[in-house]
């Protein structure tokens, strides 16, 4: 009586590389190494069940399959050893009617970058992003009271799931964003003095992956009344309060908030393995207009009345600055 027949496949594995080789009959596997199990296959990954060495999982990559651990750990490394990515992302109520002087600032970033992704989402790309990524919090974020909160919750997660540069549409580019890429893991600017306000959420970067957002999704989730104003619910006093419990020297609380987030995630979303490294920088290079000054109104009202500024203007005002807002508030 012949045995059951199987097919090959090749495998890359961290102690062994060859072929797998997969039966139908009582799903039998082999690899030439000499191990065997069973095994169950869905969705483009091998579930194996080997009778010496326990669970394992590859993935199919190009039609190789590819241990999971081990390509994991290719592409965390990757992503630690390389540079936040060169991608702009921005969101308002609509991909095609915004102010005018939004478009002009918006530009500004294609000008100064033109090898940068620009991604632009309206309300309907935000709520299906979060529904389709990340389908546990849907439910929570479709309960905020005003676009407005949606818009900066979905900063959170998109820099999160993908990484990139995020800025406010009123933020204008003052010149490339090759350098900023390499500031850290995660990019966030001082603004002031104020106690709650002094790490704003209009300019943000970072890694994909990085496991400080979340624990920004674990505060906001706190939030008890989320009829407050965005700022105490999504906005910049959430980002703060994640900064001080994440540098905080008694680090249990901010573990156990990401470890009950990661619980949530697929392995595909799961964080780096290691603490973010966040960068705050100082007001001169990122929020060189500080809204609570005086002084700094006048010329935030000059240009929000139409009456821009000069480029000689812009290079004395701002001559370390990656980019600056006007705060509009638009919301």
């Amino acid at each position: 009586m012949s045995g059951p027949q199987f097919r090959t496949v090749l495998a890359v594995h961290p102690h062994w590389k060859g072929s797998l080789k997969l039966s139908s009959v009582d799903d039998q596997i082999e690899h030439e190494g000499g191990g065997r199990g069973i095994y169950s296959l869905s969705n483009g990954k091998l579930l194996v069940n080997w009778n010496e060495y326990g669970q394992e999982i590859f993935v199919e990559v190009g039609g190789i399959f590819v241990n999971e651990t081990l390509l994991r750990n290719a592409y965390q490394k990757l992503t630690q050893d390389g540079e936040i990515p060169s991608t702009i992302f921005q969101t308002w109520k609509s991909k095609i009617s915004f102010p005018d002087n939004f478009k002009m600032w918006r530009d500004t970033f294609a000008q100064l970058n033109p090898s940068f992704e620009m991604v632009l989402w309206d309300d309907d790309d935000n709520r299906e992003f979060i529904k389709s990524e990340f389908p546990w919090f849907y439910e929570f974020y479709m309960r905020y009271p005003g676009e407005i909160y949606r818009a900066d919750v979905v900063r959170y997660f998109f820099l999160y799931r993908y990484g990139g540069i995020y800025a406010d549409l009123d933020v204008e580019c003052l010149r490339s964003l090759d350098g900023l890429r390499r500031e850290g893991d995660v990019m966030l600017g001082q603004m002031g003095t104020d106690p709650d306000h002094s790490i704003p959420n209009a300019i943000m970067a970072s890694k994909p992956k990085e496991e400080f957002w979340l624990l920004v999704i674990w505060i906001m989730l706190q939030i008890k009344d989320i009829q407050r104003s965005p700022e105490y619910v999504t906005g910049p006093v959430i980002l703060k309060s994640a900064v001080d419990l994440y540098q905080a020297k008694n680090t249990i609380l901010s573990k156990t908030a990401i470890s009950t987030m990661e619980a949530k995630l697929p392995s595909n979303l799961k964080p780096q393995p290691r603490r973010t490294n966040i960068s705050i920088l100082p007001a001169n290079r990122l929020y060189p207009l500080d809204w609570t000054n005086p002084v700094h109104q006048i010329i935030r009202s000059r240009v929000l009345s139409g009456n821009y500024l000069s480029t000689n203007e812009k290079n004395e005002l701002f001559p370390d600055a990656w980019m600056t807002t006007y705060w509009s508030h638009s919301w």
